[in-house]
């Protein structure tokens, strides 16, 4: 399309999503209207009505750049709803319209808006509002939806690839669960995404995008629990979800909990490894370093010290990233260095520390006190319990009843990792010799494990925290 090429009649089609567009023909439908109106240049968006300035309705964002540049003379809608269902987007559209004196066609009413008249003006406002209003009654009635899903633990509809839903419950699919499983792993073997998306294509046709097997991959499904939430992306080193119901379906896991866990931390890693410092990364304690003053990782540099440049002639250390990245609206006075030899032999004398600690306490049960939200919530439980039966009272003790069940699964698995944690430790830094011989990748993963972060400041390691 050239530069001074002008639109007599553009026409523009929207639906929500890609079922209404595909299967019930919605958007086509609306194709065909605009192009028996005349529209000789049609635009279309498959997104909410609600959503703008994202990339999801970039034709949208296009006829405003037309408009701005005087190149649309009229425009066609089969409904004003079509333009937007958030009134302040719509009467923004309007009136820019108006502004610029480019009429507005509706199929529906089949009339042009006539601006200058002040019934015609209120009607298209009141079109958007109702337009919203409708929207947002729709949402109210999803998120309904959804709390009475919540309240009796049934399966969301959002069904991850490898499970149907049957009586409302989570079952594995008989054909698909095995390609599934295949899925996991191969990435648990080769550890790269787009091996596994082009390995699973070759052998059974099925297409993974890479973004699509990294969400899948860590979605609490796999692991026996149902989410409610949106499946929002999240970095992989965060919880999958807000609202998780735990231990609905453990007999329909594709996978285990430790599993997942492993595929998280795999991929956490492999966002730290790009180009050039993938070498860097490779060494035990990246990603574990941070500043005491900033507060931000530090970078792993390492130089020759003479001589033959072999891996055993070379001088690593750590420095404050925020020295070489110069933050926006952060800065930090530490310049020096830390070499890593030093931070290591520091973090393997505190951890054979811990060890022999634990070890002397290994005879004395551990007691675990429960949390005090825990405690409240059973006696507010106890309470409703007496009220009698009725149906708001028995909507309020099933929602008590999964927060203390999701309550109990955090507090008993917070002991399992606990006790899983103390046990490398106690075997591994037992016999810190034995571990001095382990290979630097043996290593990483074992620091990983029991290391939450070293923090280093002025020179020298001020801080050093375990995740038990």
């Amino acid at each position: 399309m050239s530069e001074d090429f002008i639109i007599q009649n553009l026409g523009y089609a929207r639906v929500s999503r890609e079922e209404q567009a595909s299967k019930k023909h919605g958007l086509e439908t609306q194709l065909n209207r605009l192009a028996k109106a005349g529209c000789t240049e049609i635009f279309q968006d498959v997104a909410s009505g609600r959503s703008w300035g994202d990339e999801k309705r970039g034709d949208f964002k296009k006829i405003w750049e037309l408009l701005e540049c005087g190149r649309v003379k009229k425009i066609t809608v089969t409904a004003l709803d079509r333009l937007s269902r958030e009134s302040t987007t719509s009467a923004k559209f309007l009136s820019t319209l108006e502004k610029l004196g480019v009429p507005i066609h509706e199929l529906d009413s089949g009339r042009t808006i006539n601006f200058c008249d002040p019934n015609e003006w209120y009607d298209s406002r009141q079109k958007g509002l109702q337009a919203e209003r409708e929207s947002r009654i729709t949402s109210m009635r999803v998120k309904s939806g959804y709390q009475n899903l919540r309240d009796n633990q049934k399966a969301n509809p959002r069904i991850p690839y490898g499970y149907q839903r049957i009586n409302e419950r989570y079952v594995l699919h008989p054909e698909r669960s095995a390609i599934a499983r295949e899925s996991i792993d191969l990435y648990l073997s080769h550890k790269a995404l787009p091996i596994v998306t082009r390995l699973i294509y070759e052998k059974h046709s099925k297409r993974w995008s890479v973004s699509g097997l990294r969400q899948w991959l860590l979605n609490p499904v796999l692991i026996g629990n149902t989410p409610y939430d949106k499946r929002n992306p999240k970095p992989a080193y965060l919880p999958q979800g807000n609202n998780i119901i735990y231990n609905t379906h453990l007999d329909q896991a594709i996978m285990t909990e430790h599993e997942q866990q492993t595929i998280a931390e795999i991929l956490t890693e492999n966002t730290r490894i790009w180009g050039k410092n993938k070498s860097a990364f490779i060494n035990p304690l990246s990603g574990l370093v941070f500043c005491g003053e900033c507060d931000t990782s530090c970078d792993l540099l390492s130089k020759p010290s003479g001589g033959k440049k072999t891996e055993l002639r070379r001088i690593r250390y750590f420095y404050c990233r925020t020295r070489s990245k110069h933050y926006p609206h952060k800065s930090c006075s530490q310049k020096g260095t830390y070499k890593f030899q030093r931070i290591e032999a520091e973090a393997v004398a505190q951890l054979t520390s811990a060890a022999a600690k634990i070890a002397n306490l290994a005879e004395v049960p551990l007691e675990r006190v429960e949390p005090n939200e825990l405690r409240e919530l059973r006696g507010q439980l106890a309470a409703l319990e007496t009220l009698g039966s009725n149906p708001a009272i028995a909507t309020a003790i099933n929602q008590l009843k999964a927060q203390i069940k999701n309550l109990e699964y955090g507090f008993s698995s917070g002991g399992k990792i606990d006790m899983q944690l103390r046990s490398v430790l106690v075997e591994t830094f037992s016999n810190p010799v034995y571990f001095s011989t382990l290979p630097d990748s043996d290593k990483k993963t074992i620091y990983r494990a029991l290391i939450d972060r070293i923090i280093v400041k002025d020179g020298e390691v001020v801080g050093f925290k375990l995740k038990i």
